[in-house]
């Protein structure tokens, strides 16, 4: 991205957090956030326990920082790299945040690159799609899919929303064609992002397509594997099912590869895929 593209990034960012905030009456009345152009960072760190959200807040205010809240995301503004780091640090090492999301924004870097629908589609044809109940994925895909993904992490997330969503509107809309396109997206969703394999059975997780599971998506605990159908092994993924099918394609209940991308996007950190293999 070009260095006034970066800075009208991170000015969006740093607005639309203040509109967030302020719409919500929890700007701080004593301390106003720091203006765009001496800004490093901006942290975020979801729950949804009210006490753990007030427990952070303490806890950053104590160190000097910026502190608002969206939702049930607290959101923490570092001036320098230094206080970036120590709160990095902290926050990691409090028991307070144990088994809660930590994302971080190094924003005078932000978005490097941006994906448009032509490179999406180019690279897309590099996929097979998840394969028909069949856990046997090789290893090429992986790698392809892994490369895409490495590149949606670092791209301008509305860049990645938009070229999912012309993606999705350009391909061939007949509903075998359709279901197959769709698959690599799915796929690639669960590669972009560190999703829970042990998690509840959360009434409040949404769902943006309609894939039939035959009840695979549950562990051996009972718990549910939010990755599905992927399992992780040291950072390698594997198939835990083939694609069953889905209810519903083209205008009625077709997979939304965008809103998916957006809602886990403000629910949980990309993977780590340095590791991958």
């Amino acid at each position: 991205m070009r260095p006034n593209a970066a800075k009208l990034a991170l000015v969006s960012i740093v607005l639309a957090l203040q509109v967030s905030c302020a719409s919500q009456d929890k700007l701080q009345d004593e301390k106003a956030m720091p203006p765009a152009d001496k800004i490093v960072a901006i942290g975020c760190i979801g729950s949804t326990d009210d006490a753990t959200r007030q427990t952070v807040k303490r806890l950053l205010e104590d160190k000097g920082m910026w502190v608002g809240f969206s939702g049930s995301v607290v959101y923490y503004v570092l001036v320098d790299k230094q206080s970036a780091q120590v709160a990095q640090d902290y926050l990691k090492a409090s028991g307070e945040l144990k088994g809660k999301w930590i994302q971080y924004y190094n924003l005078k870097n932000a978005f490097p690159e941006t994906l448009d629908v032509k490179s999406l589609a180019e690279a897309l044809l590099k996929v097979d799609p998840w394969p028909d109940r069949s856990t046997n994925y090789s290893e090429a895909n992986w790698k392809a899919l892994v490369s895409i993904a490495k590149l949606i992490q670092r791209s301008d997330p509305r860049t990645v929303s938009e070229a999912l969503q012309k993606y999705q509107t350009e391909q061939v809309s007949n509903s075998v064609q359709e279901i197959h396109n769709d698959s690599k997206l799915y796929l690639l969703m669960r590669v972009v992002f560190e999703l829970p394999e042990h998690a509840s059975n959360d009434a409040n997780w949404s769902s943006f397509g309609c894939w039939l599971t035959m009840k695979t998506e549950y562990n051996n605990d009972g718990t549910i594997n939010r990755a599905w159908p992927i399992a992780w092994n040291h950072g390698n993924p594997c198939l835990v099912s083939g694609c069953l099918g889905i209810q519903g394609f083209g205008r009625y209940g077709r997979y939304g590869a965008a809103d998916e991308f957006l809602y886990f996007r403000s629910k949980c950190a990309f993977r780590d895929l340095s590791s991958f293999k």
